[in-house]
């Protein structure tokens, strides 16, 4: 064997031995724990950007009379749209939907 192949061999074996030593790092219990926070984490973020989107919508909707968008607005108040540029736009988010 050459000294570039013992080199590789080394050099892998080592790496391998690292990925052994790292998975075994946690116990099944401390796997659990952190998956749980991790879906947590992302279901806190989604409802986080969900407000955020419905606050937009509020102010565009409020907003919508003024617009210089005039033609979104008329397409919007016509019945074939449902109207909901009539509607009134929200102005409390966190009140419960009924």
């Amino acid at each position: 064997m050459g000294v570039v192949e013992a080199m590789l061999l080394g050099f892998f074996t080592q790496n391998i031995g690292q990925k052994k030593s790292e998975a075994n790092k946690y116990t099944e219990e401390e796997l659990m724990l952190m998956k749980t926070q991790n879906i947590g984490y992302i279901l806190q973020k989604l409802q986080n950007e969900r407000k955020d989107c419905a606050k937009i919508m509020v102010n565009l909707h409020s907003e919508a009379l003024e617009s210089k968008l005039r033609a979104v607005y008329k397409k919007f108040s016509s019945l074939d749209h449902g109207v909901v540029a009539l509607l009134t736009p929200a102005k409390n988010l966190s009140a419960p939907l009924s």
